[in-house]
Protein backbone atom coordinates (compact mmCIF):
# COMPACT_ATOMS: atom_id res chain seq x y z
CA UNK A 1 0.00 0.00 0.00
CA UNK A 2 1.35 3.44 -0.94
CA UNK A 3 -1.08 5.47 1.54
CA UNK A 4 -2.85 5.90 4.55
CA UNK A 5 -6.18 6.01 3.42
CA UNK A 6 -5.55 3.42 0.62
CA UNK A 7 -7.76 -0.01 2.03
CA UNK A 8 -7.09 -3.08 0.49
CA UNK A 9 -10.31 -4.96 -0.88
CA UNK A 10 -11.75 -8.04 0.01
CA UNK A 11 -13.64 -11.21 -1.84
CA UNK A 12 -16.28 -11.56 0.57
CA UNK A 13 -17.02 -12.27 4.88
CA UNK A 14 -17.17 -15.77 6.15
CA UNK A 15 -18.76 -15.31 9.49
CA UNK A 16 -19.29 -13.08 12.21
CA UNK A 17 -20.40 -13.17 15.74
CA UNK A 18 -21.98 -10.59 17.85
CA UNK A 19 -23.20 -10.29 21.31
CA UNK A 20 -25.59 -8.01 21.84
CA UNK A 21 -28.77 -6.33 23.99
CA UNK A 22 -30.90 -6.26 20.98
CA UNK A 23 -30.58 -9.32 18.56
CA UNK A 24 -33.10 -7.69 16.28
CA UNK A 25 -31.30 -4.43 15.94
CA UNK A 26 -28.39 -6.41 15.06
CA UNK A 27 -30.28 -8.04 12.13
CA UNK A 28 -31.69 -5.18 11.22
CA UNK A 29 -28.23 -3.81 10.81
CA UNK A 30 -26.16 -6.57 9.32
CA UNK A 31 -29.32 -7.49 6.94
CA UNK A 32 -30.82 -4.23 5.57
CA UNK A 33 -27.57 -1.94 5.92
CA UNK A 34 -24.52 -4.12 5.47
CA UNK A 35 -26.52 -7.04 2.90
CA UNK A 36 -25.42 -9.69 4.96
CA UNK A 37 -28.12 -12.68 5.38
CA UNK A 38 -28.97 -14.57 8.61
CA UNK A 39 -27.79 -18.40 8.19
CA UNK A 40 -27.94 -19.63 11.87
CA UNK A 41 -30.21 -17.74 14.27
CA UNK A 42 -29.77 -19.59 17.56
Amino acid sequence: MNGENEMQKTSGIHHITAMVNDAQRNIDFYAGVLGLRLVKKP
